[in-house]
């Protein structure tokens, strides 16, 4: 774990980027994961696959839930999900596989109109994670 997790972000930053969130590959976190990941990482995108909402007010960047918004769901799944983000002011996070021919330029787009309709604030991970998380839970990686 040390290895996949400290060398895959030693080599994105020598590439110039600057790391401090991991997205799980195929969705592969688990109660394992989190005895190494606030070693290397502020927060992790899909710690809890299958729900794209997140309460503010128990924020934990170590349990962000995060789901798919063009592949494997529904137009109406994600517009109810966004209506309630909107409505209850709540944390959501999406994703998508560019690699997916149903991921497209158009079809992100048609994603941040409906964002921008529900007059919904875009912010990425790490914004999330410095607005919303404990700051003592992420200091010390503990949650």
């Amino acid at each position: 774990m040390h290895e996949a997790l400290g060398d895959s972000k030693d080599t994105l930053e020598e590439m110039g980027y600057d790391v401090s969130t991991l997205l799980a590959p195929y969705d592969a976190y688990s109660g394992y994961s989190d005895l190494f990941v606030p070693e290397y990482y502020d927060g992790v995108a899909n710690a809890r696959h299958g729900s794209r909402i997140n309460d503010p007010t128990e924020y934990d960047p170590y349990e962000t839930k995060r789901d798919y918004f063009i592949e494997f769901t529904t137009e109406t799944a994600v517009k109810q999900d966004l209506d309630e983000i909107a409505e209850e002011a709540l944390l959501g996070v999406v994703g998508a596989h560019t690699v997916k021919k149903k991921v497209t330029e158009e079809s992100i787009g048609q994603m941040l109109e409906w964002i921008e309709e529900r007059e919904i604030e875009v912010l990425t991970l790490r914004e999330a994670i410095s607005i919303y998380a404990d700051e003592s839970e992420t200091a010390t990686g503990h949650h």
